[in-house]
């Protein structure tokens, strides 16, 4: 695994690259709300056993410069702006998968209507849907004295199977999380009010939705939808909420990999990994 920067619209962007050489095929991950590249360090280096893979800091996340981005529009140009920077920098091979996690996921769907990611072969979202079931008065309730009460809003998002792992899940990400309470409100405002529920046949990639039946933030009757994007697949884990690429990493990367085996460009070279 390494850290590496590039320049993406004169703003210094973070990213971990974790390198296959037997693979000619690269995954681009990016995370979720309030979130940074090494929560999911863990999920890319499983993945990272058969192909290369890009984890992604967003702007004023984790180690990347610049300003946090206020709309779920704007994030999905920037994953866009990221890959066309990679191009420039001869680092975008002809075969990509975007995977977005959360927050990233939603961005996902996003950039699958748009269709003009460089070289996107493949879309999947994990723990995302075409809408997602914040409001404003969701985020405002937190509010102690005039400050965003950041446990409470992460208890009520980020609950997993079990209480013991809802709360060792918080104690990590409390430790490493560098992102600013600002920009993590600002995170969960900018998917208020966006829906491509109406659009998913733009997306003319295949698609792969996974998501956890307890999954409070993006609900599963919402990603269900999802199964409108032709040539989609839908895999739903019982029990499990928006924790679930943490709670199962593992399984979720083996029906990553499944799915990629089965709608890949070079036949024999997916069949030899």
């Amino acid at each position: 695994m390494f850290r590496k920067y590039i320049m993406v619209k004169n703003i210094k962007i973070s990213y971990l690259e974790f390198i296959n050489n037997n693979s000619n095929k690269l995954i681009i991950v990016g995370h979720g709300a309030s979130m940074q590249a090494d929560f999911l360090a863990p999920f890319a280096k499983l993945l990272n056993k058969k192909y290369n893979v890009i984890v992604v800091d967003l702007p004023a996340h984790g180690n990347s410069q610049g300003e946090v981005i206020p709309t779920l529009e704007g994030i999905a140009e920037f994953h866009e702006q990221f890959a066309n920077a990679l191009k420039k920098e001869e680092k975008l091979p002809e075969d990509v998968t975007f995977i977005g996690y959360s927050l990233s996921a939603c961005a996902a769907v996003e950039i699958g209507c748009r269709n003009y990611y460089k070289n996107l072969k493949r879309l999947i979202i994990v723990s995302g849907a075409p809408k997602v079931n914040v409001d404003f008065n969701i985020i405002e309730d937190t509010k102690i004295d005039g400050k965003y009460n950041l446990s409470e809003l992460f208890k009520g998002f980020w609950t997993s199977s079990t209480k013991e792992e809802t709360k060792n899940f918080l104690k990590s990400f409390n430790k490493i999380r560098k992102t600013s309470d600002e920009s993590v409100i600002i995170d969960f405002k900018s998917v208020i009010g966006w829906d491509r529920s109406e659009d998913l046949n733009l997306v003319k990639v295949p698609s792969l939705t996974v998501i956890g039946d307890q999954d409070n933030l993006t609900l599963v009757e919402d990603a269900i939808k999802l199964k409108n994007i032709p040539k989609s697949e839908l895999a739903v884990f019982n029990n499990e909420s928006h924790g679930l690429v943490y709670n199962k990493t593992e399984q979720v990367v083996n029906v990553i990999f499944d799915f990629m085996s089965r709608y890949c460009t070079t036949p024999i070279m997916c069949n030899s990994k």
